[in-house]
């Protein structure tokens, strides 16, 4: 089984022992029992506080009996006729271990079909999709990741945790923060996600060359990507010297999305860390796309930089003004000007491309 061993479910608190998995399992108990009583204790493990807390948060009716033997929680599943009882507790594993041990109303352990049926609703299809899609790897770059204080922190835990990626996490809980940057240490990538973790920068990448290299990774000769107007006309050629066009499509990974349904494409994305794998899920993801980018470093057996460094860009300049500001037409033969109002934000975006990086400035100063 995935998740129980031959006495409940245990593991390393941080690594299977996750808030995000505690809810899980929590909600997945709640449908086994519905309204009915649970009696749930620990043992005295600091981390059994909030594990039984997250747990409680899932039943209408708790008995919560505190610190106990686990032999107490049996009795008294029994004494007060609960539909369940709960003992979170690790047994002898040393204390940087936790678990969950779970009683039928008679005060026996659940037998192999009761377990089997929890499994299934403690599973997240989204993160048993990634782990088989990846699982194949068995070496992964050491990797660190800002999580921005956001939603992607608990199931990149999970995921990384499961497929034995070596991982550093910062910035996983409180106010959102999206930075986008972080020192790396001594791991060989870092990833960085926004607040709800559907996009993806890797440090010390720009986005059009990482889209670039992923291109050459996912896709063929003769094929095409779709990106937005902001892709960079400089990668734009890069990718047509190895025989894959680009199909532009209005800022946003919805139309980014579209265009790939329309031509059935392999691959997609922004500039911006919207990074879209069909093959995978039509959406932007993050997580798929670290884990993505790991398997390219795997398999071409190349740093990140090595892979995305010789990829030109043409010279830029960008800002963002308040969305009152009223914009000059300026329009310079050789440069690509692009002005946009935001989607997301009261600003307005100003983008100028060229061959020149002073000129582009001096552009976009004039608008």
């Amino acid at each position: 089984m995935r998740y129980f061993g031959t006495d409940g479910i245990r593991g390393r608190v941080g690594e299977l022992l996750v808030p995000l998995f505690i809810e899980r399992v929590g909600r997945a108990l709640s449908q086994v029992v519905g309204s009915r009583t649970v009696v749930i204790g620990r043992d005295t493990r600091e981390s059994g506080v909030w594990i039984c807390d997250m747990l409680k948060k899932a039943f209408s009716n708790v008995i919560d009996v505190g610190i106990v033997p686990t032999a107490a929680v049996s009795f008294l599943t029994v004494h007060h006729k609960a539909a369940m009882g709960i003992m979170v507790t690790a047994s002898h594993n040393p204390p940087e271990y936790n678990g969950i041990k779970i009683f039928n109303p008679d005060g026996s352990k659940l037998g192999s079909d009761d377990k089997a049926r929890i499994e299934e609703l403690i599973a997240c299809p989204w993160v048993e999709r990634l782990v088989s899609h990846f699982k194949d790897i068995k070496e992964w770059p050491r990797v660190a990741v800002d999580c921005a204080n956001g939603a992607g922190a608990g199931v990149t835990r999970e995921v990384f945790s499961r497929l034995g990626v070596s991982h550093m996490l910062y910035n996983t809980s409180g106010e959102i923060n999206p930075k986008f940057e972080l020192p790396i240490g001594d791991a060989d990538i870092g990833f960085a996600f926004d607040g709800d973790a559907d996009r993806l920068t890797v440090v010390g990448v720009h986005g059009d060359r990482l889209l670039a290299a992923l291109a050459l990774y996912l896709c063929k000769r003769g094929d095409s990507i779709a990106v937005t107007q902001m892709f960079n006309m400089g990668a734009e050629k890069f990718l047509a010297e190895h025989g894959i066009g680009v199909i532009r499509t209005e800022v946003g990974d919805a139309n980014v999305a579209a265009v790939i349904r329309k031509h059935g494409l392999r691959f997609g994305g922004e500039s911006s860390g919207h990074i879209i794998i069909p093959k995978i899920h039509i959406g932007g993801d993050g997580l798929t796309a670290a884990l993505t980018v790991m398997r390219m470093i795997v398999e071409s057996g190349k740093s990140i930089d090595e892979l995305t460094r010789g990829i030109p860009l043409l010279p830029f300049a960008s800002a963002n003004v308040p969305s009152d500001v009223v914009i000059k037409h300026i329009e310079r033969p050789g440069y690509r000007i692009v002005v946009r109002k935001s989607g997301t934000e009261p600003v307005t975006r100003l983008y100028v491309e060229g061959p020149d990086e002073r000129t582009c400035k001096t552009i976009l100063n004039n608008l």
